[in-house]
Protein backbone atom coordinates (compact mmCIF):
# COMPACT_ATOMS: atom_id res chain seq x y z
CA UNK A 1 0.00 0.00 0.00
CA UNK A 2 1.43 3.64 -1.15
CA UNK A 3 0.82 6.53 1.24
CA UNK A 4 0.36 9.87 0.06
CA UNK A 5 3.29 12.03 -0.93
CA UNK A 6 3.29 15.17 0.61
CA UNK A 7 5.52 17.89 -1.04
CA UNK A 8 8.82 19.04 1.53
CA UNK A 9 7.50 22.43 2.45
CA UNK A 10 3.92 20.97 3.89
CA UNK A 11 6.13 18.48 5.42
CA UNK A 12 8.68 21.11 7.02
CA UNK A 13 5.71 23.03 8.01
CA UNK A 14 4.35 20.39 9.84
CA UNK A 15 7.49 20.05 12.06
CA UNK A 16 7.79 23.75 12.71
CA UNK A 17 4.23 23.90 13.99
CA UNK A 18 3.89 23.65 17.11
CA UNK A 19 0.15 21.51 17.10
CA UNK A 20 -0.27 19.98 13.73
CA UNK A 21 -3.89 19.26 14.39
CA UNK A 22 -4.98 22.84 14.35
CA UNK A 23 -7.07 24.61 11.84
CA UNK A 24 -4.05 26.62 10.74
CA UNK A 25 -1.88 24.19 9.71
CA UNK A 26 -4.56 22.23 7.77
CA UNK A 27 -5.84 25.45 6.04
CA UNK A 28 -1.95 26.17 4.89
CA UNK A 29 -1.13 22.04 3.99
CA UNK A 30 -4.35 21.88 1.76
CA UNK A 31 -4.00 25.12 -0.06
CA UNK A 32 -0.80 24.43 -1.24
CA UNK A 33 -1.11 20.74 -2.21
CA UNK A 34 -2.06 19.43 -6.13
CA UNK A 35 -2.69 15.39 -5.84
CA UNK A 36 -1.69 15.44 -10.08
CA UNK A 37 1.20 17.31 -9.06
CA UNK A 38 2.92 15.96 -5.58
CA UNK A 39 1.53 12.94 -5.73
CA UNK A 40 4.62 9.87 -6.35
CA UNK A 41 4.90 8.79 -9.74
CA UNK A 42 3.79 5.11 -10.64
CA UNK A 43 7.16 3.80 -12.57
CA UNK A 44 6.01 -0.11 -12.67
CA UNK A 45 2.73 -0.05 -14.69
CA UNK A 46 2.22 -2.87 -16.97
CA UNK A 47 -0.99 -3.34 -19.24
CA UNK A 48 -2.95 -6.32 -18.52
CA UNK A 49 -2.85 -9.26 -20.04
CA UNK A 50 -6.91 -10.59 -20.29
CA UNK A 51 -5.57 -12.68 -23.05
CA UNK A 52 -2.59 -14.57 -24.17
CA UNK A 53 -1.49 -16.30 -27.25
CA UNK A 54 -2.40 -19.93 -25.74
CA UNK A 55 -5.49 -18.87 -24.60
CA UNK A 56 -6.97 -17.41 -28.12
CA UNK A 57 -5.38 -20.74 -29.74
CA UNK A 58 -7.42 -22.71 -27.27
CA UNK A 59 -10.51 -20.73 -27.75
CA UNK A 60 -10.34 -21.07 -31.59
CA UNK A 61 -9.97 -24.60 -31.71
CA UNK A 62 -12.79 -25.35 -29.07
CA UNK A 63 -14.89 -22.98 -31.97
CA UNK A 64 -13.70 -24.95 -34.68
CA UNK A 65 -14.04 -28.85 -33.20
CA UNK A 66 -17.15 -30.88 -33.84
CA UNK A 67 -16.80 -32.79 -30.90
CA UNK A 68 -19.70 -32.59 -28.51
CA UNK A 69 -19.63 -30.11 -25.55
CA UNK A 70 -21.85 -31.93 -23.25
CA UNK A 71 -22.84 -35.40 -22.14
CA UNK A 72 -26.36 -35.70 -23.83
CA UNK A 73 -24.69 -34.82 -27.30
CA UNK A 74 -21.88 -37.06 -26.69
CA UNK A 75 -24.51 -40.43 -25.94
CA UNK A 76 -26.77 -38.46 -29.11
CA UNK A 77 -23.95 -38.40 -31.57
CA UNK A 78 -22.89 -41.01 -34.45
CA UNK A 79 -19.71 -41.90 -32.45
CA UNK A 80 -21.30 -42.87 -29.13
CA UNK A 81 -19.87 -45.87 -28.95
CA UNK A 82 -16.53 -44.48 -28.80
CA UNK A 83 -17.41 -41.87 -26.56
CA UNK A 84 -19.18 -43.90 -23.75
CA UNK A 85 -15.66 -46.10 -24.07
CA UNK A 86 -13.65 -42.90 -23.77
CA UNK A 87 -15.91 -42.11 -20.85
CA UNK A 88 -15.74 -45.09 -18.86
CA UNK A 89 -12.08 -45.55 -19.24
CA UNK A 90 -11.70 -42.06 -17.72
CA UNK A 91 -13.97 -43.34 -15.07
CA UNK A 92 -11.59 -46.29 -14.18
CA UNK A 93 -8.41 -43.85 -14.57
CA UNK A 94 -10.07 -41.20 -11.57
CA UNK A 95 -11.26 -43.75 -9.87
CA UNK A 96 -7.75 -45.67 -10.03
CA UNK A 97 -5.94 -42.47 -8.99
Amino acid sequence: MELEHIPAAATLERIESSNPASDDYNTVHLQDYNLARDRKRRTNVKAPTRLGFEDIISFALNIISEDPNNFQGAITSQDRENWMGAMVEEMKSLQKN
